[in-house]
């Protein structure tokens, strides 16, 4: 009894349908399937062409449906077959060149990849779907594949250098991933820093806040004799530097702290090196860690040994409402359907000559033999049975090519392109490009077409997707249009952006000015760094910091010596953050505003600026810009934090001069800026 069924009359039900099954005298009615919502008449006519009869050889239809019939009876497809693409004769390449460089632009792949990816460009765009009255967009296109090949690669290289976004690969192997091999050398270093190899293999990678390239590797790891590579990255004083010695003293947390971390920082820059795929592959890395946690502890050594011996593949998600480009296997591709399909490696059948281990099929499938692995030695004469099964094999293999191909081409909506390439510009015996080729060459109803993408012409069958028209008004039309028609709208006007230093101080600067300015944006910078840091490590990193931006040892010693002072101890506390972004109003204008130190206690709300002048005022008024400018600031945090009180002060570097705001003069200096901050 389930959820109270009635189980007996079950068992009839069973009883009934065992006896139908089994009794061969009985006749089940014929579903008909040869009637097609989906693609137009074009497309359905070039497959009845291709398949014949082969149609009843591979199951697709009984005797009486071997047509197909479109639903979509009026809709205008479009067929082509492309010309093979062949290699180029060059010269043999120069033995001591580098390998990247040998026939690059003869590779057969590699043209066929440019041309597909110059075809897409074509359409999306500029051509209009007959299945949507739409222009072509990226999800609209579909590039099915036998297999993940060399073209399979060369394709998505070529998708993404001509512009175009595309969805990466459908199935991705999460050790094969770039970004996921990343981050597991990074876990390495930062268990040994001393692994050149590695650290360089990071410090290459989208991980890092400042990649490096081969120049900059070079001159960071070029003679440097009995020092490890770690030890100069701590020697540059660049941000990589900080960063990495940062996530070292997060590796206690365990990987999904460490990760997270990473991955939370640098996800925008791996997505722009390595694409869409890359986000997938990190966060199925993440899921992974997650679980390694929960089951076995947060050893970061522990899980990067569990990790390397796990071969774990994922499965992406190749939805069309994306708006990409979608490259799949066909087998991937079954039930889906895009208005514009490519079939790309056609050229090749996928055969292995001179296999020893095959799968046995027999004659009859029900054989106890079918299925098992057979292993023929080499040398030996196989017996005229295992002939039998290798020739059984092969039929059965060729079957599955027509499927497969049946299958691909009845994906396609609207446009469906063929194309194939091989060194020598022939396809293989037995392969598809071949096996429709040889079915519609000589068909009179096909056109041969000239087309900017090949030397040679394409075989087209039905009209080519239309181009979007450019709409131009007749001239009478034109002259009868009323003035408000033609006359270009009124500029909307937008509320004034910019600075709040640039409000109360300018945005005119003399050279001199300027020459302040980056002084003291070094200074704020060395500032920022220390603050974030226990004081037992500021005067290490201040000399590191020092060096990269040249500031003098007078001036780096004054800072240490300033961050000492009681006085700044609500602003370095655990509450504070350094460069804190405000945005306000004053009247018409939205000003973006960054402030040194701020914390949030329950006592106050503290406010801290850095003036980094070399003559700094004596006493501070009104007028003053830097009391203008805070005292801003002091306004609309107070409207943020209401009934909380504003502690602001002004700390000049060049006197170590720490200057409080009462609210007196807060409130006249605001009152001086003539507009109220919202």
């Amino acid at each position: 009894d389930i959820q109270g069924a009635d189980a007996g009359a079950f068992a009839g039900k069973h009883d009934h349908f065992k006896s139908m099954i089994e009794d061969p005298a009985r006749n089940f009615p014929s579903v008909p399937l040869a009637l097609s919502f989906r693609t137009t008449p074009e497309i359905l006519k070039v497959v009845d062409m291709v398949f014949g009869d082969d149609h009843l050889a591979m199951g697709f239809a009984t005797p009486e449906e071997r047509g197909h019939t479109a639903h979509r009876r009026l809709a205008q497809g479009v067929f082509e077959l492309w010309p093979m693409l062949a290699s180029d004769k060059t010269e043999p390449p120069d033995a001591w060149g580098p390998p990247v460089d040998a026939n690059a632009d003869g590779n057969c792949r590699l043209k066929l990849a440019r041309t597909i990816a110059e075809h897409v460009r074509s359409l999306i765009g500029q051509r209009i779907l007959p299945s949507t009255q739409q222009p072509v967009r990226p999800g609209d296109v579909l590039i099915l594949f036998r297999k993940r090949g060399q073209l399979y690669h060369k394709l998505i290289a070529a998708l993404r250098k001509a512009g175009l976004p595309v969805a990466g690969a459908d199935r991705l192997e999460l050790h094969k991933s770039l970004t996921v091999r990343d981050l597991l050398v990074l876990g390495q270093v930062l268990l040994l820093p001393e692994d050149d190899h590695a650290l360089a293999c990071v410090l290459k990678s989208p991980l890092v806040p400042e990649p490096l390239n081969d120049d900059g590797l070079f001159q960071l790891a070029h003679d440097r004799k009995e020092h490890t590579l770690w030890a100069r990255v701590q020697a540059g004083s660049h941000r990589n530097a900080d960063y990495l010695t940062g996530l070292r003293d997060v590796v206690a947390e365990g990987p999904v702290a460490l990760f997270a971390r990473v991955l939370a920082q640098s996800r925008q820059r791996i997505v722009k090196r390595m694409g869409p795929e890359a986000a997938d592959a990190s966060d199925a890395f993440m899921e992974y860690a997650i679980r390694f946690e929960q089951d076995q502890g947060t050893s970061l050594a522990g899980f990067l040994a569990w990790f390397s011996g796990a071969q774990i593949q994922l499965k992406r998600e190749m939805d069309k409402q994306q708006g990409e480009i979608r490259l799949m296997t066909i087998h991937g591709a079954k039930g889906l359907e895009a208005p514009i399909v490519i079939l790309a490696d056609t050229a090749e059948t996928g055969e292995r000559n001179n296999v020893p281990l095959t799968k046995i099929a027999t004659p009859h499938r029900n054989h106890p033999l079918e299925g098992l692995a057979l292993w023929t030695l080499s040398g030996r004469m196989p017996t005229t049975v295992i002939e039998q099964w290798k020739e059984v094999r092969k039929v059965r293999d060729a079957q599955e090519r027509l499927r497969l191909l049946y299958v691909a081409m009845t994906r396609a909506e609207d446009a469906l392109y063929i194309a194939g390439a091989d060194k020598n510009g022939k396809p293989n015996e037995g392969a598809l490009y071949k096996y429709v080729f040889d079915k519609l060459a000589r068909n009179p109803d096909f056109e041969n077409v000239s087309s900017p993408l090949f030397e040679e012409p394409i075989l087209r069958f039905g009209e080519d997707l239309p181009v979007i028209a450019q709409k131009s008004i007749p001239p009478d039309v034109e002259a009868n249009l009323p003035t408000w028609a033609t006359t270009p709208a009124p500029q909307e006007r937008m509320p004034k952006s910019g600075t709040l230093t640039g409000y109360v101080a300018g945005e005119s600067r003399s050279a001199d000015a300027r020459a302040e300015v980056r002084r003291g944006t070094q200074l704020h910078l060395m500032l920022e760094a220390l603050a974030q840091v226990p004081e037992e490590k500021r005067a290490e990193l201040a000399r590191r910091k020092s060096k990269s931006l040249k500031i003098s040892e007078a001036d780096t010693q004054n800072l240490l010596s300033i961050l000492r002072m009681p006085e700044l101890s609500p602003f370095l506390s655990e509450d504070a953050r350094s460069e804190v972004e405000i945005c306000l109003r004053i009247g018409q204008r939205t000003l973006m505003g960054r402030l040194d130190r701020m914390a949030v206690t329950k006592e106050a709300v503290w406010l801290l600026d850095y003036k980094t002048t070399t003559r700094p005022p004596k006493t501070l008024n009104a007028n003053d810009a830097a009391v203008q400018q805070l005292s801003l600031y002091a306004q609309s945090l107070q409207l943020a934090y209401p009934g909380r009180p504003i502690k602001a002060a002004i700390l000049y570097t060049a006197t170590a001069q720490l200057h409080w705001l009462d609210q007196a003069l807060m409130t006249q200096s605001c009152d001086l800026a003539s507009n109220p901050v919202s």
